[in-house]
């Protein structure tokens, strides 16, 4: 699905996003963070879930429900839904949530830092105001175009690219990276907003977030799915 890498920590960082692995302080192989997130399309209102992500393409949202965890994994290959424990549905890689691992994977920089995935550098004008390098990369056999911007800092600021965000809109998504915190010895972005058309689609807040945890090899059912103390 994805040309996976990851950087080097002893080589020099050649490319803008080498230069932004190593700024953030290293390689994130695995991310667990419980977010609030304001969504403003598609289902508006304040909604709670738990995020997993194991780059290259496993991905698993948890919604926090008034009875049990709604589960949707992704584990590379097919997108499963859980209600509790209670398998619901299967779908295949085309599946919303494969959109979302791919966009995540690109965000999280590490598969993109590989020779063999294509990228070019864009000019200050095809980037918001607050970046200061940007780049294109094509990471995916099916050719979709996604494009980074990094602050002065080296810092992953904005993303913009294909994304199904369903039932909350979708599109040609553009993300907006904020509020830096350490988190572990990395420094991670603890807001995430995205919008399409223009407008806001959800706004995520995170409330706490675990970096590099161990991940279960299946990624198939939501006792694979490792937690994040909220305290």
């Amino acid at each position: 699905m994805l040309l996976a890498g990851c950087a080097t920590p002893d080589l020099p960082a050649r490319t803008p996003i080498e230069r932004a692995i190593a700024a953030r302080g290293g390689p994130i192989r695995s991310v667990v963070r419980w977010v609030d997130a304001d969504v403003r399309s598609g289902a508006p209102g304040t909604w709670q879930a738990r995020i997993v992500s194991m780059p290259p393409d496993r991905y698993a949202l948890s919604i926090v429900t008034t009875d049990e965890l709604h589960h949707h994994i992704f584990d590379g290959t097919s997108a499963r839904s859980f209600i509790g424990n209670l398998l619901v549905g299967v779908e295949d890689s085309r599946a919303p949530l494969g959109t979302q691992a791919r966009f995540e994977a690109v965000v999280l920089l590490d598969a993109l830092a590989h020779p063999n995935v294509p990228w070019r550098a864009l000019d200050r004008s095809e980037a918001p105001p607050e970046v200061a390098t940007a780049v294109e990369v094509t990471p995916f056999a099916d050719g979709a175009r996604y494009r980074l911007g990094f602050d002065d800092r080296a810092r992953l600021v904005w993303a913009a690219g294909p994304l199904d965000f369903s039932p909350f809109g979708g599109g040609d998504v553009d993300l907006r990276l904020e509020d830096f915190r350490d988190a572990g010895g990395i420094v991670f972005p603890f807001r995430w907003t995205y919008a399409a058309g223009g407008q806001t689609i959800v706004d995520i807040r995170v409330r706490a977030v675990c970096l590099n945890v161990p991940v279960a090899e299946g990624f198939a059912a939501p006792a694979d799915l490792p937690d994040c103390d909220q305290s």
